[in-house]
């Protein structure tokens, strides 16, 4: 339960029904990818504090 908690918070633009269908594989890859979206946008966020 915990991965699909972390998931749906992840998912701001997904809402429960659109995921429904996916199997946790896919949704563990869009996780995935949302992470390092987040970890990209943070570390431009801090580079751009520091110019």
């Amino acid at each position: 339960m915990e991965a699909e908690a972390d998931i749906f918070l992840v998912f701001t633009g997904f809402n429960p029904s659109a995921t429904a269908s996916m199997s946790l594989a896919e949704l563990m890859r869009w996780h995935e990818i949302a992470l390092q979206r987040h970890e990209k946008a943070q570390e431009q966020a801090e580079n751009a504090g520091q110019s």
